[in-house]
């Protein structure tokens, strides 16, 4: 699993992956979404 997360950091497409970022970045995504269908 954890190969399939590292990118290879010579590969331009895609680059490093930083999986905090993004699982940050998708939590802020899905708790914004809950809140504003709480809030309708």
């Amino acid at each position: 699993m954890v190969a399939s997360e590292i990118h290879a950091a010579s590969d331009p497409t895609l680059g490093w992956c930083d999986s905090q970022t993004e699982f940050a970045f998708t939590l802020d995504l899905l708790l914004d979404g809950l809140e504003r269908l709480k809030d309708s």
